[in-house]
């Protein structure tokens, strides 16, 4: 017996499944939230090595790239070429890496410590300080409530300073114990280098086996884009910020600024934070130069206004090129969020990753309305009430 299907009602069932499906997965996510976040943390632990090794790989893609085009141009068999690129890419990182672990590290360490060691007697500091200021007055005194207020400052920023200090430490402890996983993510992202067109051409087949043709080349286009735009953006990053941490170096030495390396290392790294990078990085090593030398510390300050002033317009822009398209509105959502929930590898890396979903979900709706046979641009929405600022 033939069974005749109804489409209709065959399409509201599918719906009605679909909505049941969700509804269920929506209560069983609500009521086994804890359980369920252990297990994806689990998870997580698991895919480490393969997330460093992504990331590795993408950081180095770029050096490989320019290796291969410059150095190794002559060499005929790519399979050659390919191994002698990583080979010096590999080496030129590590050379890196290992004077980074002999120089700065030790140094770094050391600047810790006596940061630490000096809060207590420059607390004491503070407090003569604000001892002579009350004498100074007249009728040696000061209003209360303003006295409070300045000593209460002092204290909870010292006390802020003491707290920050065994963080670094304990984040410095766990990377050293995340030591394995960094190994085998390194060694990863060797074979990821090696074998990056298979792996991209069996990714666009995996797109094209389960998405219609036309949305599988919008995919496929946009993640192409996005992902040249995104690892150039990121290797950018890091090239900028490591020309900034060594600029900061060299101001430091010159205006025999204490804490040259700790400081410029705090520079450096956070400065790979879009937008937020620079304050993150200035505010706390102040803080640090001022329990030395409060002079040197706004010395400091005006040195690194300036110095974020010719990343911002000059340096940064020379470098990255083209920014990945979001407006500044979504940048900060971006590094807000991600920040939230990944902490310092989220404020890092939630920016390019939300370009690539922004890119996709603009490819999604800009699809929809072909197939609709409505305008892409969005001038055509605006309403003649409401123009557009010029």
């Amino acid at each position: 017996m033939k069974v005749e299907w109804n489409r209709k009602y065959t399409t509201i069932a599918i719906y009605a499944v679909c909505v049941i499906l969700i509804g269920l997965l929506a209560a069983v996510f609500l009521f086994r939230f804890t359980e369920i976040t252990h297990k994806l943390k689990e998870i997580t632990a698991v895919l480490l090595p393969f997330t460093i090794a992504i990331l590795v790989a993408v950081l180095l893609n770029p050096l490989l790239n320019l290796i291969e085009k410059k150095l190794l141009k002559n060499i005929a068999k790519r399979s050659t070429k390919r191994k002698l690129g990583i080979l010096l890419t590999y080496i030129l990182v590590l050379a890196l890496v290992g004077w980074g672990v002999w120089y700065l590290i030790p140094r770094t360490l050391e600047s810790i410590m006596s940061i630490y060691n000096a809060i207590p007697s420059y607390i004491n500091d503070v407090g003569g300080l604000l001892t002579s200021i009350i004498e100074k007055l007249p009728g040696g005194m000061l209003p209360d409530e303003m006295a409070d207020m300045l000593q209460e400052a002092a204290q909870s920023i010292y006390t802020w300073l003491r707290g920050i200090l065994p963080t670094v430490m304990m984040g410095i402890t766990r990377v050293t114990s995340g030591l394995l996983n960094f190994v085998v993510g390194i060694i990863l992202s060797v074979y990821l280098l090696y074998e990056k067109e298979l792996f991209f051409a069996q990714g666009k087949k995996i797109v094209y086996a389960f998405l219609p043709e036309r949305t599988a080349d919008v995919v496929v286009s946009t993640l192409r884009d996005g992902g040249q735009k995104i690892g150039g953006f990121i290797s950018g990053k890091v090239l900028d910020s490591l020309i900034i941490g060594v600029m900061c170096f060299i101001g430091m030495i010159i205006m025999d600024i204490p804490y040259v390396v700790l400081v410029s290392v705090v520079v450096g790294v956070t400065n790979i934070i879009p937008y937020f990078g620079p304050f993150i990085g200035a505010i706390p090593s102040i803080l640090f130069i001022l329990t030395a030398d409060p002079v040197k510390a706004l010395w400091f300050a005006i040195f690194i206004l300036a110095l974020q002033q010719f990343d911002g317009n000059i340096l940064g822009p020379r470098i990255l090129g083209e920014s990945t398209g979001l407006s500044a509105i979504w940048v900060i959502f971006a590094i807000l969020f991600f920040g939230k929930h990944l902490g310092f590898v989220g404020m890092v890396f939630g920016v390019p990753l939300f370009a690539i979903i922004y890119a996709l979900l603009k490819g999604l709706v800009q699809y929809c309305l072909w197939k609709k046979g409505k305008p892409l641009d969005t001038r055509e929405y605006v309403s003649e009430r409401h123009p557009l600022l010029k």
